[in-house]
């Protein structure tokens, strides 16, 4: 961001009633939506600290200060600072133990990408980022980085990282980009977070997955759904692919 970025914004009064299209006044998530690029949605007020907080304009267009959190969260953006009675602390997270490796296998062919990595004191779990190639040009990928539990992380690979890497092996080929979303991945979760009692239609939900975000910034930004396993904010699969 630079110092003209900025400037539309200062002096605006604060917006207390949270209007998203005023353009005469902001409020603080409004204010970084705006700088960021992020798109409005049904406003939520989900998080423990807004219990008894009166007048909040749920469901309204516009993006709460939880919005913000989950949409930086899928870009991967990190915490690093809390305010708490005018003292800033840094955050720190719990840190992951220490992954010995045992093999890293690799293999890259014309229509194929493969990363694996396993280790001697996480024997049951397998990391690995893959990627196949169809002849018409759908690319399927399969990034696992992190153990089922999210307790332990792969060394090597990082999924923004690979996704990129894949693209780039295949280059111009990649017509498409196909997610297949079981029960229980990230991507599933916050699809079936932003379909709950009909928050965002299955397409605009699907552009706003990690995955979906990932695929964006390639130039991938149709997005059609191909198959729904269940019903809204409780799906079981979702199979989707991301066109440009």
């Amino acid at each position: 961001l630079t110092e003209a970025d900025l400037l539309p914004y200062l002096d605006l009064p604060y917006d207390r009633t949270f209007q998203w299209n005023d353009p005469r006044s902001t409020y603080c998530s409004k204010l970084i939506a705006n700088l960021l690029t992020l798109k409005p949605l049904p406003m939520s007020f989900d998080a423990i600290g807004w219990t008894g907080v009166p007048h909040l304009p749920k469901g309204a267009q516009g993006l709460s200060p939880d919005d913000v959190y989950q949409l930086l969260a899928q870009r991967n953006f990190k915490p690093l600072y809390f305010n708490c009675d005018g003292h800033v602390r840094k955050l720190r997270s719990p840190r992951s133990p220490k992954l010995n490796i045992v093999s890293l296998e690799k293999k890259f062919t014309s229509s194929y990408y493969m990363i694996r990595e396993t280790h001697s004191n996480d024997p049951g779990e397998i990391y690995e980022a893959s990627a196949l190639l169809e002849k018409d040009g759908l690319l399927n990928i399969l990034l696992k980085t992190k153990s089922n539990g999210g307790v332990n992380r792969s060394t090597h690979l990082r999924g923004s990282e690979q996704f990129d890497l894949i693209l780039k092996h295949f280059g111009d080929r990649v017509k498409a980009i196909q997610g297949y979303w079981p029960s229980g991945g990230d991507n599933l979760l916050t699809f079936n977070e932003l379909t709950l009692n009909g928050k965002l239609p299955p397409e605009e939900a699907a552009s706003l997955t990690w995955t979906g975000q990932q695929a964006s910034l390639h130039g991938f930004k149709k997005v059609l759904i191909r198959e729904l396993v269940g019903t809204p904010g409780h799906y079981d699969e979702v199979t989707v692919e991301f066109h440009k």
